[in-house]
């Protein structure tokens, strides 16, 4: 048997296999008779993303990691740290896309501000204000935040290039232009 009529006939074996493909027009998701997940997953009608925030930060944490598939998606950072106000530590995190957002800036006017032991951070000046409220006219340097309480809104925030933070006891988070 010569060369070129192997290779034809190994090439061009059928297997029976045949695959059917479709490009959906809404979500612009791929299928193939299986659903396959996919990294980002920000509409709003998905069954097992909570349309929520928690007030506890694991499953604020556990969320994030799972819908940005944090394990795999080397482009998401998620930061954890500790904040302390009136002498009480609150664990917290941020989460952005890396190369969408300035690292320097924030950890210079982010990161700095929340995690540094100073005047600041003493809540006894007012203990009426509610911890959500102090930390974004006391802690936060920066002019352009938003408060959000759905997940939908916090991806749509990271998706656009702007960094979301999440504080324990807190059932919002803060969407940082």
């Amino acid at each position: 048997m010569n060369f070129k009529k192997f290779f034809y006939n190994f090439s061009s074996r059928d297997s029976g296999n045949k695959y059917h493909f479709s490009l959906l027009s809404g979500g612009g998701h791929y299928s193939n008779n299986n659903t396959s997940p996919s990294l980002i997953d920000t509409s709003s009608n998905s069954s097992t993303t909570p349309k929520k925030i928690f007030d506890n930060i694991d499953n604020n944490l556990n969320t994030m990691k799972s819908i940005y598939n944090s394990l795999i998606n080397s482009n998401i950072v998620i930061r954890k740290f500790a904040c302390q106000i009136d002498k009480r530590k609150y664990r917290s995190f941020i989460v952005f896309f890396d190369g969408m957002t300035d690292s320097k800036i924030i950890n210079d006017f982010l990161l700095e501000p929340l995690m540094q032991i100073n005047c600041n951070n003493s809540f006894k000046c007012n203990k009426n204000m509610p911890l959500d409220k102090y930390i974004l006219n006391n802690l936060m340097p920066q002019n352009n935040i938003k408060t959000v309480s759905s997940f939908s809104e916090v991806t749509s925030a990271i998706n656009s290039g702007n960094c979301v933070l999440f504080v324990d006891t807190l059932n919002i988070a803060f969407n940082i232009d």
